[in-house]
């Protein structure tokens, strides 16, 4: 899984949660990496949304794009330099939600906890509406439009 790249991931080795080597387009487990311009990520999977996001590893962000596709999550960071993207299975996933203002986060962050417990978290515009459309997206439901 990794090809000696430092990992960002929920808090360190998760069951679930996969490295996905930008550099090399592999979009971990095989699967090739995101593609914005065709929406698709491979023969069976399509992109369903995406955000502009910040992961925040370490209490520092990482800028890039989160996408929900019809199998899992994906971040993908803008500036590959070394880093390593997450990529995530809907059946790992537990919740989606908004993280509240407070220990000293200027703004509300989107949160995501896997079934291991384990929380990421991202910055987004609007994190109730994307916390809204990932938890559809994992249950198999149309994401909320608007």
């Amino acid at each position: 899984m990794g090809s000696g790249n430092s990992t960002q991931q929920f808090g360190g080795k998760a069951s679930g949660v996969q490295e996905a080597d930008v550099s090399s387009g592999d979009g971990g487990a095989g699967r090739p990496a995101v593609s914005a311009e065709s929406g698709n990520v491979g023969p069976e999977e399509n992109v369903l949304a995406s955000f502009v996001a910040n992961y925040i590893v370490d209490g520092r962000p990482l800028e890039g794009r989160l996408y929900l596709t019809d199998q899992r999550l994906v971040f993908k960071p803008s500036h590959v330099g070394g880093q390593v993207a997450l990529s995530t299975g809907w059946p790992d996933i537990a919740s989606a939600d908004v993280e509240p203002r407070g220990s000293g986060a200027p703004r509300r962050r989107l949160r995501v906890t896997t079934v291991s417990g384990q929380v990421g978290l991202f910055v987004v515009w609007r994190p109730a509406k994307a916390a809204s459309a990932i938890e559809a997206a994992r249950l198999g439901l149309d994401l909320p439009m608007g």
